[in-house]
């Protein structure tokens, strides 16, 4: 963001009691498939499929719903939306807690909006114990495990986690020195950062991949809604992806993204540049690599649930959560190569 504007920023947190309502069974909203998603810039492509007309070419009727608060996750788990953007990390930590997310496709990931700022050189468990954190799952805490395992040496568990989930109280809670480093997103971070005696120590731009996002649906859902619904989201997804990356676009995207994204913000083009520098959404060839089976997000996927069964008997493999088919029903097809002719 530029000259210090603030705009909401906020991802989906996943809330055990609001997915506790998944298990009442609700059938998925009629006539129009809703997705449900919040004000980051990484999810413009749904906006841009929906103002462009990409979904209705695809013969799917979507209403996508842009939570402001943060309600997403109840929405989602009321039977409100049908399918939902957020964090891989959020998705896995209710999954061990019991519920049944279904990844359906590894979409982008954090590249740098997500920091970890201390008073000081470093994270200490003797000088700075307390760590402010604005949600209680792998996605936070499996990058910090990344962060003290390659750059200190510490462990996570050496140190206490403060969850404080609205992320202007978690900065002011930093700002106030009621904890000695926070882990937080742009705009809201800056803050911190400009707190004396704060440091920045590391971003997700310094663990590429560490916090990837995704479409989100339940097993439950995925089963009653029609996989030709669900293949026309991700087309149009795909389609919207490459006109935001077309530089010729990037007027109209940004007035896309004021109108439809921050109506009440209304940022700026070079802030949205600004946002759009701290994410990687996947291009085709991205999305084909990420989400191949036994890829990256296998791995990401395996390597988190990993972190968070540490110790369990029972355990839930990466396999139970991902379901790409109908990212590879898609995805264009890819052109063969043809050999040179021999001399």
């Amino acid at each position: 963001m530029t000259g210090g504007e603030e705009m909401p920023m906020i991802r989906t947190v996943l809330l055990a009691t609001a997915f506790a309502s998944c298990l009442l069974g609700q059938q998925p909203a009629a006539g129009a498939l809703r997705i449900g998603t919040d004000p980051w810039i990484a999810w413009t492509p749904l906006h841009i499929a929906a103002d462009k007309g990409f979904f209705a070419a695809e013969s799917v009727q979507v209403e996508v719903v842009n939570y402001t608060g943060g309600e997403t996750p109840a929405a989602f788990a009321a039977g409100r939306v049908d399918l939902a953007t957020m964090m891989v990390g959020t998705a896995i930590g209710h999954a061990v807690e019991g519920h049944a997310p279904v990844i359906l496709a590894e979409i982008d990931w954090s590249h740098g909006g997500d920091k970890i700022v201390t008073r000081g050189d470093a994270l200490d468990p003797q000088r700075s114990p307390r760590i402010g954190i604005y949600e209680q799952s792998p996605a936070i805490t499996y990058f910090l495990h990344r962060y003290l395992a390659e750059r200190t040496g510490h462990r996570r568990d050496q140190f206490e986690l403060v969850l404080i989930e609205d992320a202007d109280t978690l900065v002011a809670n930093f700002v106030a020195r009621r904890f000695d480093a926070v882990i937080c997103y742009d705009p809201y971070v800056q803050r911190a950062q400009a707190a004396p005696g704060a440091r920045l120590l590391a971003t997700t731009a310094d663990f590429p991949g560490v916090m990837p996002e995704a479409f989100v649906t339940t097993r439950e859902r995925l089963a009653k809604l029609p996989a030709a619904s669900i293949d026309g989201v991700l087309r149009a997804w795909i389609r919207a992806a490459a006109w935001c990356a077309d530089s010729k676009n990037r007027p109209e995207m940004h007035r896309i993204v004021r109108e439809r994204m921050f109506p009440e913000g209304n940022p700026d083009s070079a802030a949205i540049d600004a946002m759009l520098a701290t994410v990687r959404i996947h291009d085709v060839a991205t999305l084909r690599v990420r989400n191949a089976a036994d890829g990256p997000l296998v791995q990401i996927v395996g390597e988190m649930l990993d972190f968070a069964q540490a110790g369990a008997t029972k355990k839930i493999t990466a396999t139970d959560l991902i379901d790409t088919s109908a990212l590879a029903r898609a995805l264009p097809p890819q052109q063969a190569t043809t050999a040179a002719p021999a001399k």
